[in-house]
């Protein structure tokens, strides 16, 4: 009995220690090695399989409907390169629009750094400048993004862009419309501050003797810009 409780301890001994499963991330991508899935190539994992398949059905019906087409990739990392750079050389190597027409567009979504950007191809772009696929980014992929509603922000993004392609209105419209409503009442308090302000003013300088002010010396060509200064960046937005 001896013997077998020693072969029972030495086999017990020489067995390694359990280690933990560790998460499975996607790996960064390349540009030139990506390959397209379809309509979405989600390499990033942030739909379910169900909303891939759906936002696929959705994409397919858009082409039908629009002549045009809308592709969307989704990256767990650009692995440092620019998303603007990077997307045009993914819509190129997968002839996104065709190589003929060219008249597609496609949005990628940058997980790791929380960007996404738009690239139109050259027959699309005068009805989607920089401007205003910057506003589709930044005013209704980005919210629902923020949401954790990846599958709705992927679908008005793709909508909008293929309405404006053809004409008709967007949700982008209602964004501006809902912007408006909400301000119908501040130019005219901005307004009525600003007359007041200036009726203040006039009384003062009346009351007190007229100073010249010394000249202002010229600004430094080499001055740094002031904090605050809103930068734009063209059709690229984070969340």
């Amino acid at each position: 009995m001896s013997w077998f409780v020693a072969v029972v301890f030495a086999s017990l001994s020489s067995l390694q220690p359990l280690r933990p499963v560790q998460p499975v991330q996607a790996a960064p991508q390349d540009a030139s090695t990506v390959e397209n899935d379809g309509w979405v190539t989600d390499l990033a994992r942030l739909l379910r399989p169900s909303d891939e398949a759906e936002l696929e059905r959705r994409l397919e019906t858009l082409k039908l409907t629009h002549d045009h087409e809308v592709v969307v990739l989704t990256v767990a990392s650009l692995n440092g390169a620019p998303i603007d750079a990077f997307a045009r050389d993914v819509a190129e190597r997968w002839s996104v629009g065709g190589r003929d027409r060219d008249n597609g567009a496609l949005l990628v979504v940058a997980q790791s750094e929380q960007m996404v950007h738009i690239h139109a191809g050259a027959e699309i772009a005068p009805a989607l400048d920089d401007v205003t696929r910057g506003r589709i980014v930044r005013e209704l992929i980005v919210p629902e993004f923020k949401e954790g509603r990846f599958r709705s922000g992927l679908e008005v993004g793709a909508e909008t862009i293929l309405a404006l392609t053809v004409g008709e209105s967007s949700p982008l419209d209602q964004s501006f419309l809902s912007r408006s409503r909400r301000g119908a009442w501040t130019v005219p308090l901005v307004v009525l501050v600003l007359l007041g302000l200036s009726w203040r003013s006039f009384g003062g300088w009346l009351a007190r003797k007229r100073v010249v002010a010394p000249p202002r010396a010229p600004a430094s060509r080499d001055a740094t810009p002031v904090a605050g200064t809103l930068i734009t960046h063209g059709a690229t937005g984070k969340w």
